[in-house]
């Protein structure tokens, strides 16, 4: 039974091995494009390579479980297809034993995968969006972080609640000397226009409402006057965040413990939020940082449940429906990602529930997995 355990673990490991490298090769391809588009503007070869180090365990996150899933349909497909499915069964193998070396070796990767998602990811995001603030290289759009103050930026500060590509909305701007308020700039929408040259960006803000505080007394409010506009444009230089590295870190870039103190104290993260009465923002960070952590245990248990659901997939290989059983797994690992997506994207509706949507191809793929071994069995 070792000599079958190892014959089988060295069979998959082979052809998880280089369908993970093919997976992280293809994914990398839009990496090298912009490696290339670093090197061009006199970028160092060290400092490139360190930069797409970091992107690394990110990707790992998607290729894992893809190869995991490739690796047991391939392995199981040749053994049903050469008979050796058969054989084993006829000499008294039950199937519990036949596929348990891969389920294990499944929950190996999961472990892995739990340290990626949980750790290695998030630090290395970090990383490198620290990394590319240190070239001036980051996305000034990055700066902008949803549902808080920006500071960084020279006697401004900047609240968006949602950003979509280059759109705004609704967004507050503070104009700040000495720590008080001169003017307050609230908007509905508006859009960024960036000058990576001169590290300026321009917002372009529509429906407009004007606070403009008394100088002599900007404390007193009684004194401020408060007219509206159809447009106004700000330029915000952030030459000088990016030279004081006052980026703030994101959902991505926070550990599992982080995002799990994120959800029990979100009130503490965005205190911005709980002063101007923002409960229904507030909860909506609360739902993003929820989305994030079952995204990353949903992206760990991925690698057990495509190895459940591949197993019995690949044994049907020598059947008529060998073909529609191997799309029906690939379409998994599509609908899979694109749950992800609409968890995403549902953020802003909490009363959805977007955080247990990440879960629905989980449960459905180790559901169907194990009633199909339970059939062949």
């Amino acid at each position: 039974m070792r000599v079958l355990n190892r014959y089988f673990l060295a069979d998959f490991l082979s052809i998880f091995g280089l369908t993970l490298l093919v997976f992280t090769f293809v994914m990398y391809l839009g990496g090298m494009i912009k490696a290339i588009d670093l090197m061009s503007q006199g970028i160092s070869g060290k400092i490139i390579l360190q930069i797409f180090a970091y992107q690394i365990p990110y990707i790992l996150t998607f290729t894992i479980p893809m190869s995991t899933l490739t690796a047991t349909l391939l392995l199981f497909g040749r053994l049903s297809i050469d008979g050796e499915i058969t054989a084993l069964r006829a000499c008294g193998l039950s199937l519990r034993q036949i596929v348990s070396p891969v389920l294990l070796l499944a929950v190996l990767l999961t472990l892995v995968c739990v340290w990626i998602n949980w750790e290695a990811s998030p630090k290395s995001h970090w990383a490198r969006r620290q990394a590319l603030v240190d070239i001036k290289k980051i996305e000034p759009l990055e700066l902008l972080d949803e549902g808080r103050y920006v500071t960084g930026f020279p006697g401004l500060e900047i609240f968006v609640k949602q950003k979509k590509g280059e759109g705004l909305k609704d967004v507050h701007v503070r104009e700040m000397k000495n720590g008080i308020r001169l003017r307050s700039i609230r908007a509905q929408e508006g859009d960024v226009k960036v000058d990576k040259e001169a590290l300026v960006m321009t917002i372009n803000l529509r429906r407009v409402m004007i606070t403009q505080y008394d100088p002599e007394d900007p404390k007193d409010l009684t004194k401020a006057r408060t007219f509206p506009s159809e447009f106004f444009n700000k330029e915000f230089p952030y030459g000088e965040m990016l030279a004081n590295k006052k980026i703030t870190r994101k959902t991505k870039d926070k550990t599992f413990t982080e995002l799990m103190d994120t959800i029990k104290h979100t009130a503490k993260y965005f205190p911005v939020l709980v002063e101007e009465e923002r409960i229904e923002d507030l909860s909506r960070k609360r739902t993003q940082a929820m989305v994030e952590a079952s995204k990353r245990i949903a992206f760990s248990i991925a690698c057990f449940s495509f190895a459940l659901l591949g197993i019995p997939l690949g044994m049907r290989s020598r059947r008529k429906e060998s073909s529609a059983g191997i799309g029906v797994s690939l379409i998994l690992v599509f609908t899979f990602y694109l749950f992800v997506v609409i968890a995403n994207a549902l953020t802003a509706y909490p009363h959805l529930l977007p955080d247990l949507i990440v879960w629905i191809p989980i449960i459905v793929s180790q559901v169907a997995g194990f009633w199909m071994l339970r059939r062949i069995d």
